[in-house]
């Protein structure tokens, strides 16, 4: 079996619909682009904001933040315990930072003057 291709592989496990792309990440993914440049595409962060107040989105979090916290059973094993913490923090931490890239940054770039230097330009 060393010796045969994905393709036949596939073929021989009898999957059917198991495509060349089905769930399979491209071999060249998209790079991230700059936060800066996120936030000058409107229609994007719109659209992400369309998604994150979407009920069904929402119950899916609460869902998901649930099930990654600690429960009774857990804290009886240190192990488990610093998993699902982990897992927690981890689900809070993405969420979050989901909805703070809806959030338009305030521009802190603005020219200010020191009041001392007011007298020159009058």
């Amino acid at each position: 079996m060393l010796g045969l291709r994905k393709k036949e592989l596939r073929q021989q496990s009898g999957h059917r619909g198991a495509g060349k792309n089905q769930g399979v990440m491209s071999k060249h993914p998209k790079p991230p682009i700059p936060i800066d440049h996120w936030f000058k595409d409107l229609a994007s962060v719109e659209s992400l904001r369309d998604v994150l107040d979407n009920a069904a989105f929402k119950q899916a979090v609460a869902i998901l933040k649930e099930i990654g916290g600690p429960s009774f059973g857990t804290l009886q094993d240190n192990d488990t315990n610093s998993l699902r913490h982990a897992w927690y923090a981890g689900y809070r931490d993405a969420f979050n930072d989901l909805q703070k890239l809806t959030k338009l940054p305030v521009n802190e770039n603005k020219n200010i003057q020191p009041d001392e230097w007011l007298h020159i330009e009058q």
